[in-house]
């Protein structure tokens, strides 16, 4: 019974190929034909780096050379950034000739980098307490993991304009040039930010152009904000706070050539929702701090006014330095004068005496004439 080992290999699902030292192809299997879009025929006698000159230079291409040279065999990962796609591959040199075995393993990789990511951001938001510090630690986590810039917008308390409060690049330099620019406002209506604040649905752009922000902005210095980030591809999440919409979390890509895919936005997306239960919990701490320095405020309060004695200066001074201390910087405490027709000051409070005295001299001329 007879055995052919190049059938074998022409049924494999993995990448097999065997080229000279210098990268001529000398054979490959169908896989490789397959994901090289390139036939046998095509192929063999040509370079490796004449067929993929972005090849030259990478992980790759130093590993061959290395394998070719000094016959010790090599296996890593490397990420080809023109298909999106990792392998894992195996070189040896048999004889003259250089050996290649490569396995996708991009599900793999991406499921392993995503639960990376999710972890570092879990960590990130369970480290900030209050809501300010959470969503810088959002924008520093997204764009060194998932890069490059983040934008995390919060509506204001009239609900009219989306309020930038954490911008972050992974290059330094880029991010202070970026960052004046991107600290404007964008009114509720104005641009895809808007879109997907007031809709609730994600949006992705795998492809943008310069035009394509002209369809949505009508505001000048926002159409220039949007022209120096010069994204080419970006997607943008509602940010919520439990079921209420509070803001939007923008990413853009300006460096990494990669587009951004359906993957990266259903991982932005889980991000997103971390993010909401951290900004809930947030809330709530500082929530419990307002009650309880209220209540602490009333208890000293209560105790300062039941030693005055019902004394009305006294008890006036003393919530003029209750107030000043736990409110302040100022606090002023008027009575009406006898004849009503003025108020006379009984305690004015500034930590700054040169102030405070201002204070006093202006609260003395008030009348109700």
């Amino acid at each position: 019974m007879s055995w052919d080992p190049v059938a074998l290999l022409e049924a494999l699902d993995d990448s097999v190929a065997v080229y000279e030292r210098d990268g001529t192809f000398v054979y490959v299997n169908a896989y490789t034909e397959r994901i090289f879009g390139h036939s046998r025929e095509d192929l063999v006698g040509r370079r490796l780096w004449d067929v993929f000159p972005d090849a030259v230079g990478n992980l790759f291409y130093e590993a061959f050379r290395r394998v070719g040279t000094t016959g010790k065999p090599e296996t890593f990962d490397h990420y080809y950034a023109p298909w999106d796609r990792w392998f894992r591959n195996h070189l040896l040199l048999v004889g003259n000739r250089v050996h290649c075995f490569g396995t996708d393993i991009t599900e793999p990789k991406q499921a392993e980098l995503r639960l990376a990511i999710l972890a570092r951001a879990s960590h990130a938001f369970s480290r900030a307490v209050e809501p300010d510090e959470l969503f810088a630690e959002l924008a520093l986590t997204l764009s060194e993991t998932l890069g490059d810039a983040c934008i995390v917008r919060r509506i204001d308390k009239s609900g009219t304009r989306l309020l930038p409060v954490a911008i972050h690049h992974a290059d330094p330099e880029r991010c202070a040039e970026l960052d004046p620019a991107l600290r404007v406002a964008v009114p509720v209506g104005e641009g895809f930010s808007s879109q997907v604040f007031t809709g609730g649905q994600s949006l992705l752009f795998a492809e943008m152009g310069p035009t394509d922000h002209e369809r949505t902005i009508g505001d000048p210095a926002l159409r220039a904000s949007a022209a120096l980030a010069n994204a080419h591809t970006t997607m943008i999440v509602p940010l919520r706070d439990g079921d209420r919409r509070i803001g939007v979390i923008a990413m853009m890509r300006d460096r990494t050539a990669r587009a951004y895919t359906a993957a990266d936005l259903s991982l932005l997306e889980d991000i997103a929702d971390r993010a909401a239960m951290a900004v809930a919990r947030a809330r709530l701490y500082e929530e419990a701090e307002v009650g309880r320095r209220r209540a602490a405020t009333l208890a000293k309060a209560s105790r300062a006014f039941a030693s005055a004695e019902r004394d009305p200066k006294t008890i006036l001074s003393l919530l003029a330095r209750i107030a000043g201390e736990e409110l302040g910087d100022c606090a002023v405490t008027t009575i009406l004068a006898e004849d009503g027709a003025r108020f006379e000051h009984e305690a004015v409070v500034h930590p700054d005496p040169t102030q405070c005295a201002r204070l006093e001299q202006l609260t003395a001329r008030i009348s109700l004439n």
